[in-house]
């Protein structure tokens, strides 16, 4: 978690205290929790909303894995 936060320290908002980031992508609005859950915002179907998450996901996957 305290690697995504440094990743989106300027692109959104985080709380490594609380393990949420929130930023936002491609006009949507992106909630990421500690626990894995991911809440996508303002998109009009689920294949957007995969579509979107399939964009951001390396970045999460590599911040995830150097904190282990």
């Amino acid at each position: 978690m305290e690697i995504l936060c440094r990743i989106l320290r300027e692109k959104g908002k985080c709380s490594e205290k609380l393990g949420v980031a929130r930023f936002f992508y491609g006009g949507c609005g992106i909630t990421l929790y500690r626990n894995g859950r991911v809440d996508v915002h303002r998109v009009q179907s689920k294949e957007e909303a995969v579509a979107i998450l399939d964009d951001v996901k390396d970045i999460v996957e590599e911040a995830f894995s150097h904190s282990e």
